[in-house]
């Protein structure tokens, strides 16, 4: 049982709530759907951001950069775009043709 007898302990409780919850508005929210990669030797974020089709300065801002150096070995977070297409859903559509 996770019961709190002292206001201390109750208020450590809502504390840490309040932070997990700032914490996860801090966050950009394409972060959540991304992915990490690790930087080569001699790799800048110029290739990296060819590499992913994604622009230098969605990197940096991902990954709080205020320089484009990386050092071979750190681990940058790589937004996912999201996908601007929409469909409009036909009777008789199945997800199978759709996908094509």
């Amino acid at each position: 049982m996770n019961q709190i007898t002292t206001k201390g302990g109750q208020m450590r409780k809502t504390s840490k709530c309040l932070f997990v919850f700032a914490l996860m508005l801090a966050i950009p929210q394409f972060a959540f759907a991304s992915k990490t990669y690790s930087v080569k030797k001699n790799e800048t974020l110029q290739d990296i951001s060819k590499k992913y089709n994604v622009p230098v300065s969605d990197l940096k801002k991902a990954n709080s950069l205020t320089s484009s150096r990386v050092k071979a070995g750190s681990h940058l977070v790589i937004p996912v775009k999201k996908s601007k297409s929409v469909y409009k859903v036909a009777k008789g559509d199945t997800l199978p043709t759709i996908a094509k």
